[in-house]
């Protein structure tokens, strides 16, 4: 974690990466509920 912290420096960036793997969870989810 200490690479990406130093590079990336913009917190709207990281909130932006957070917010797109937190979806990509929730896809997972609904693809598992739908096909299993």
């Amino acid at each position: 974690m200490g690479i990406l912290t130093t590079f990336i420096k913009d917190d709207q960036l990281i909130y932006s990466v957070l917010i797109v793997c937190y979806e990509g969870v929730i896809l997972i989810e609904i693809y598992r509920q739908i096909y299993f």
